[in-house]
């Protein structure tokens, strides 16, 4: 939906913005450019003539494999949703612009509330784990290949040498400097030695 909007301003309008707001039981999006002429909510449910207002944004865009030249993109999000067990997007025309509201499953929502609590408990630490990392990674100056070593420890528990290499296609030099510097920052430390070396989180 966020392609959807950035595709789709109006950029000549520069005091409007398009809007994202998260409530407790839904997201709003907010586009000050309403649907092209001639093409109603209705229609966008179905196979219609795509309209492109920003013609180089929308080439881009498909040359990067992100959206369709034609106009698929709300009839193939209402769908994911539904077969995610979602209730439907609801879109809108107000404000002079287009708005969609996605909205929680209150089945969803019920279960989340009233869920066993050992499974609550498990979840905790590694979203705080995910939280304390993340500031980490924030305040560090990790490159590409260090945060997506890090993601895969919270993710795995541990990380070798070999998988580190083939993870980020880099040499064992490269594998083992950068190791070593999550290392010395306290974000991961080492287990085991020679070939059974692995690094983990540094609780």
């Amino acid at each position: 939906m966020l392609l959807n909007a950035v595709v789709h301003q109006d950029y000549f309008k520069s005091n409007r913005q398009t809007q994202i707001k998260i409530f407790d039981d839904h997201i709003w999006f907010y586009n000050p450019m309403g649907p092209p002429k001639r093409i109603t909510i209705k229609d966008l449910h179905s196979p219609h003539s795509s309209v492109p207002c920003n013609p180089l944004i929308v080439n881009m865009m498909c040359r990067a494999n992100f959206i369709e030249f034609w106009g698929s993109g709300i009839e193939r999000i209402s769908k994911e949703f539904l077969e995610a067990g979602l209730p439907e997007p609801e879109f809108k025309e107000e404000m002079d612009g287009f708005s969609v509201y996605f909205r929680k499953n209150a089945k969803t929502t019920e279960t989340v509330e009233t869920g066993d609590a050992e499974v609550t408990d498990n979840v905790k630490p590694l979203i705080n784990t995910r939280l304390s990392i993340q500031d980490i990674i924030m305040e560090k100056n990790l490159n590409e290949r260090q945060i997506r070593a890090v993601e895969y420890v919270i993710n795995n528990g541990e990380i070798s040498n070999k998988i580190y290499r083939e993870l980020n296609s880099v040499s064992s030099g490269t594998t083992k400097r950068e190791l070593i510097e999550l290392e010395s920052m306290k974000i991961l430390k080492q287990a085991g030695k020679g070939r059974t070396t692995t690094y983990r989180l540094n609780s």
